[in-house]
């Protein structure tokens, strides 16, 4: 159900060259789902990825032959292609948490009025899979279905790397400390203490620190088999809203919810 690899293996360079390719091909596969529906153009990809020109557009050529990528006509920019959503649905039947929660995330948007998500971790990023809005959510929040953010940008991010074990999370927030500058929105150092936090309260909570007045709170999903944080459910909106001493409704909302939740897996 969760895949959460070793952060320590993703910035490992592999001893081959046959391993290097595979692994700087799935980076550019990881950097297309990100950027999502707006593309990528080969420069920005390579830049990302770190990687050459000229590898890059020889990765992304094999890529398209395969139907992974497309690269449409006169449009400079690549997008994530049809196999890819094949694969996707192959996977469907055995990776659908966002179907699993459905259920309890829309009964919790009920109940408090307020946005439910429902975020994965895949590697070193969050991905949203469920968004449900109650009467009071406020809709101005730039996290949808399928948004992918570095781990540690977002309330639930915050959630799941104060669950994980001190040196991993500490693998996992120097490995995305550039990403973190790059979104503009927290240095690492705050989001160090923000996590610190998290781990001691076991609870996540925010007031402004990512949305100017947007505030909430968030709690870890651990897999069952090995209790490994891999998800988390969060409740945000206006910070007047949510409050710290609003923590003694929300917290135990979502505590049940992720309750039911694990009990399910």
């Amino acid at each position: 159900m969760s895949y959460h690899p070793n952060p320590m293996l993703l910035l490992q360079k592999g001893p081959s060259a046959g391993t290097q390719s595979f692994r700087r091909t799935v980076q550019l596969l990881r950097e297309l789902a990100r950027v999502g529906e707006q593309g990528a153009g080969a420069g920005e990809l390579a830049e990302r990825c770190e990687l050459t020109r000229a590898t890059a557009y020889r990765l992304l050529g094999a890529l398209a032959d395969e139907g992974l990528v497309v690269h449409a006509p006169g449009v400079r920019r690549y997008f994530l292609g049809p196999f890819a959503y094949e694969m996707g649905l192959r996977a469907f039947p055995r990776l659908g948490l966002r179907e699993l929660c459905a259920g309890t995330v829309s009964q919790l948007a009920e109940k408090t009025g307020e946005c439910v998500f429902l975020v994965m971790r895949s590697g070193l990023d969050t991905v949203c899979l469920d968004r449900q809005s109650g009467a009071y959510a406020v809709e101005a929040m730039p996290v949808d279905i399928g948004s992918r953010r570095p781990l540690g940008v977002g309330l639930s991010s915050i959630a799941i790397l104060g669950a994980l074990p001190e040196s991993e999370r500490e693998a996992i927030m120097r490995a995305n400390g550039m990403r973190y500058r790059e979104t503009g929105l927290l240095a690492a150092e705050r989001i160090r203490l923000m996590v610190k936090r998290t781990a001691r309260d076991r609870f996540a909570f925010t007031a402004s620190d990512y949305i100017d007045n947007v505030g909430g709170f968030a709690l870890p999903i651990r897999n069952p088999v090995d209790g490994v944080a891999f998800a988390a459910l969060s409740i945000a909106s206006g910070v007047q809203r949510m409050r710290p001493p609003r923590s003694k409704e929300i917290v135990p909302l979502l505590e049940s919810a992720v309750h039911t939740i694990e009990s399910r897996l």
